[in-house]
């Protein structure tokens, strides 16, 4: 791993690769952190000591793991972030109506954070890993906030992310991709078909922030699940029609709220 020294301040640095690691092992001790991380035991005990007493991390034996506070954390960022309780609201309503999974994304930092999910069936759960973050362009969600963001800004996150193929069917040509944001735009609504994964396709619509001088994309709202149900037809027909009603509920009332 790279010297955290060579950017910002070292002890902070430190201390957010420790999270990180943590973050993606789950638990971690002393002597894993120092190997991956490639500093001192000692240095890395005294972070560590630091992130209990402020009750970010908890002990386990010899393990340290994520604390809860940081569910605290997450709550509050979404709060202060998005008008939540519509968005929840809204998405709730939508995956009831359809009986598919909903789900509500923004853009940050080029990717596609998911900030709420409601719904679903088994099927889902039991064949497709639902992560936290994804790629914008191989998402119906990600591909509706790209065509509404501003072109410079969706071609900087495009040279700088990449367009990694993950099925046959991932666009992984920018000019394949700008052309399709283009009808994205012309239509209000994306679709993911199998682009993402294999056997799941995904319908979405922007949501729109209308300001006195200009517009700006919040985030996106959409139904995914099995192809076998959401066919193409579906997806360019009712359910396209669905989504852009549910997006227009949440613009309507962060427009006025």
């Amino acid at each position: 791993m790279g010297d955290p020294a060579d950017s910002g301040i070292q002890s902070v640095n430190i201390t957010l690769s420790i999270i990180k690691v943590i973050q993606q092992r789950g638990k971690a001790r002393i002597s894993d952190l120092a190997a991956e991380l490639d500093y001192a035991k000692s240095t890395i005990y005294q972070h560590l000591v630091t992130l209990e007493q402020n009750q970010l991390v908890t002990r386990e034996g010899e393990a340290f793991r994520l604390s809860l506070s940081f569910l605290e954390i997450s709550h509050d960022v979404k709060q202060q972030q998005y008008n939540y309780s519509i968005i929840k609201e809204t998405v709730d309503e939508l995956a009831k109506e359809t009986g598919e999974y909903a789900q509500f994304g923004s853009e940050e930092h080029g990717q596609l954070i998911y900030v709420y999910r409601s719904g679903g069936s088994s099927d889902i759960n039991e064949h497709f890993d639902l992560d936290i973050k994804e790629s914008l362009h191989c998402t119906a969600l990600g591909k509706a906030i790209l065509a509404f963001m501003p072109e410079e800004q969706a071609q900087t996150i495009v040279a700088e992310q990449g367009l990694e193929r993950l099925t046959e069917n991932t666009i992984t040509d920018p000019d394949i991709l700008f052309d399709e944001l283009e009808s994205i735009r012309e239509k209000r609504y994306a679709v993911d078909n199998e682009e993402f994964a294999t056997g799941l396709r995904c319908v979405a619509a922007p949501v729109i922030e209308n300001y006195r001088y200009h517009s700006e994309v919040l985030g996106s709202i959409g139904i995914f699940g099995p192809a076998s149900r959401l066919t193409e037809d579906r997806l360019e027909g009712e359910l396209g029609d669905q989504v852009k009603q549910f997006a227009n509920l949440i613009e309507i009332a962060s427009n006025t709220g």
